[in-house]
């Protein structure tokens, strides 16, 4: 049973390339497609599919679902604690149409965000009604690396 996990992988990882997906070097469970601009994140059996073209992702899950039961889920709201915000597209052009990023179609923006997270945190350490206040950063701050080893407490805390 410990080996499941690493053989649904590797079952997983052979189906994908075998139709031209290539993982990260650095993440193992991102698979990208390098001519036809798709991505597949998997955690365990939670997938999140990307692309330029909705149509080369059909296809590609069209592919994977022979091999795999595939349920898809629709629009993502939520992937591995990370919140998405997509902000659809006013149907009458304003002052500003045509400016701004194109997030895929009929979309404005697309926003990231771990507002739940932060919330139960807050509740957490008892922080929850604590008056909010902007930290804005300043342009052109230059983060650096730490000189110094993180304590115990602080690699457990988070």
């Amino acid at each position: 049973l410990k080996q499941s996990p690493r053989l649904w992988y590797e079952y997983l990882a052979s189906i994908l390339k075998a139709i031209g997906f290539v993982t990260l070097p650095y993440d193992q469970g991102a698979f990208v497609h390098p001519t036809k601009g798709l991505v597949i994140l998997c955690h365990v059996d939670d997938f999140l599919a990307l692309g330029e073209s909705e149509a080369e992702l059909d296809k590609a899950l069209e592919e994977v679902s022979r091999k795999i039961k595939l349920q898809e889920l629709g629009e993502v709201s939520t992937f591995l604690g990370i919140e998405f915000s997509l902000e659809k597209k006013s149907e009458k052009p304003g002052p500003n149409s045509g400016q701004g990023p194109n997030i895929g179609q009929g979309y404005k923006s697309l926003k990231l965000h771990q507002t739940k997270y932060v919330k139960n945190m807050l509740k957490r350490f008892g922080k929850e009604n604590l008056a909010p206040v902007l930290t804005l950063v300043q342009d052109g701050v230059k983060l650096q690396k730490a000189t110094s080893e993180p304590s115990k407490e602080d690699v457990n805390l988070y």
